[in-house]
């Protein structure tokens, strides 16, 4: 089996399992209808933990961890929908959909969003922080973010402003100045640089590195105490282990 058909395959399965969560669900709504009837709570604990341990032993050594995780997410998502269907909410629970309900709603859970770089880049890990089903497009530089907002191509652009370490991220501010754009929402993105390299590769043997500038300031005392080693300038950290790993 290649690449392509295992990823084929793993489509298969997906569609499979979405398909019985969806059934899985409609038998809770029954469930949920049963209980609202009878004046019965949704939890029961003692199920629970009969399903947990079923699955568990269903699942198998080595899988026992990851059925559990599944099924206490699942029971979760059965919970959430039994308490929707049944009308159980509180005071509080009860205020606060209703301002949800009627506050107006002006940030989207998703939306089409220019990111500088390519996957894996910390503009994309911002983009997943702060939409639900975002749909990312990927250009090269930060101009071609603004201009890809600005032709209408995406909804919003990604773009990174400040680092507690090194300061204004000044081509974007640059770049703020010449269009009339203004910022919608902003992310604080925990940063955590690493050097990488491709397997079997030691320290003494690089020669050569590429990173963002943002990254190589902020990791610039690390970098002075590495001898004979050239930085170079890439547009987006990301891009920079892409080259590396290929």
């Amino acid at each position: 089996m290649d690449l392509s058909d295992a990823r084929n395959e793993i489509d298969r399965i997906d569609d499979s399992i979405v398909d019985l969560m969806k059934k899985r669900i409609e038998v809770t709504a029954q469930i949920a209808r049963y209980k609202s009837e009878h004046d019965q709570s949704i939890l029961d604990k003692g199920r629970e933990r009969a399903i947990l341990s079923r699955m568990a032993d269903k699942a198998g050594e080595g899988y026992e961890m990851y059925a559990r995780a599944l099924f206490t997410t699942l029971f979760g998502i059965g919970k959430s929908y039994q308490s929707r269907a049944m009308g159980c909410r509180g005071e509080l629970s009860s205020r606060i959909h209703d301002a949800l309900e009627n506050t107006p709603r002006i940030f989207p859970n998703k939306a089409v969003v220019a990111c500088q770089g390519t996957e894996g880049s910390y503009s994309q890990a911002a983009t997943d922080k702060l939409f639900s089903l975002p749909n990312i497009v990927y250009f090269n530089t930060f101009e071609a973010v603004f201009q890809a907002v600005e032709q209408g191509l995406c909804d919003y652009g990604m773009l990174p402003i400040e680092n507690s370490s090194y300061g204004s991220v000044t081509e974007v501010y640059d770049l703020m100045k010449q269009r009339d754009f203004h910022i919608a929402r902003s992310v604080k993105l925990h940063i955590h640089h690493a050097l990488l390299a491709n397997v079997g590769v030691k320290l003494d043997d690089i020669k050569e590195i590429y990173s963002h500038e943002q990254a190589i300031g902020q990791c610039g005392e690390f970098l002075r105490e590495l001898s004979d080693v050239h930085v170079n300038v890439v547009e987006n950290t990301a891009v920079a282990a892409r080259m590396v790993k290929e």
